[in-house]
């Protein structure tokens, strides 16, 4: 396989197939396994990479630059469309009839930019909840800030916490924009308390002084936020001091409103329960013990505030002594 086939093929997550496979597969002959399922594919010929389509009648439009010495009873394909060539080391698009000698026409490159960029993007909204997810939930928020660049590959990472299951960031995270206002008002813990609600969501604030603590705990600026969905491993029942030692650069300990966020989003766009509990196993059975992460704000200046114990639609907000508590660990955010 070409660098080229293979960073197409990544870029893409299609299969890649041999020419001589490729032709058989893309005129209903029987495809390798790895495409079976698949629509597309990517091809080498000759050395350059293409796209292959597979269609209903069992036809494909088949694409390569140098394709004169492609077999003639492929003639029977009578066009190609959206089929990528390697020119000067960028992939370009390319069209044409499909003839003993075709003609072909290069197309501007911002094509397939587009195409890997919808790609991406396709992927990329089945892990993040951005601003067309809040609008369609939540409330009218303001411009999206931009990802990184290289969001997709950390989110196909190695997860930092769990990788030795054998986990990636995507797996393990949520990926959301924290937005500065909704609905055209500062977003606050007591506002998202009011915006969830109809949703039957609740949430029962134990010290009242909390929320007066976090009500200038505002975003400055819209922004991403990507947050485990769990505590992490071995943070339960551990000093605060010593929970922050478990943290992995660039990782900090995450706020409130990260969680609320996470906890509310994941259970009214994709039905997930974050943060509910956990059973331990006792000498009379196990028991529920209820999953709290311990977060960098404080109620006046000394009990770090918990958030968590998410079962019936529920979440609740406490303040709890520093010490190590059974249920109580720390998430890990990165922000954006």
């Amino acid at each position: 396989m070409s660098n080229d086939s293979m960073q197409l093929s990544r870029i893409l997550r299609l299969p890649h197939i041999s020419g001589e496979n490729a032709c058989n597969w893309g005129l209903g002959d029987s495809p390798p396994t790895a495409a079976l399922n698949n629509k597309y594919a990517v091809v080498t010929l000759d050395g350059a990479p293409g796209l292959l389509k597979r269609t209903s009648t069992g036809q494909s439009h088949l694409n390569s630059a140098r394709n004169n010495g492609l077999s003639s009873s492929l003639t029977r394909i009578p066009t190609l469309r959206c089929l990528m060539n390697s020119v000067q080391g960028q992939l370009v698009l390319a069209s044409g009839s499909l003839k003993r000698t075709p003609s072909w026409r290069p197309l501007d490159s911002a094509r397939v930019t587009r195409l890997i960029r919808t790609k991406s993007e396709q992927s990329l909204k089945r892990y993040c909840f951005g601003k067309a997810e809040w609008e369609q939930y939540i409330g009218i928020v303001g411009d999206e800030p931009p990802l990184p660049a290289n969001i997709n590959k950390l989110l196909n990472s190695r997860c930092p916490y769990w990788g030795h299951e054998g986990k990636k960031v995507k797996d393990t995270h949520v990926l959301m924009m924290m937005p500065k206002t909704v609905n055209g008002k500062t977003l606050t813990a007591k506002r998202l308390k009011r915006l969830v609600a109809k949703y039957g969501i609740k949430c029962s604030v134990h010290d009242k002084t909390m929320l007066k603590g976090l009500k200038n705990q505002t975003p400055k600026e819209s922004h991403w936020v990507l947050v485990t969905n769990e505590v992490i491993p071995n943070s339960t029942n551990l000093p605060y001091t010593n929970q922050v030692e478990l943290l992995k650069p660039p990782y900090e300990i995450s706020r409130v409103m990260d969680v609320m966020v996470a906890v509310f989003m994941q259970s009214i766009h994709k039905n997930k329960q974050l943060y509910g509990v956990y059973q331990e196993a006792g000498p009379h059975g196990s028991k529920n013990i209820p999953v709290y992460a311990r977060c960098v704000e404080r109620v006046e200046r000394k009990y770090h505030m918990t958030v968590g114990s998410f079962t019936d639609k529920r979440l609740n907000l406490n303040s709890q002594c520093n010490e190590g508590i059974p249920g109580i660990g720390v998430s890990a955010v990165i922000y954006f």
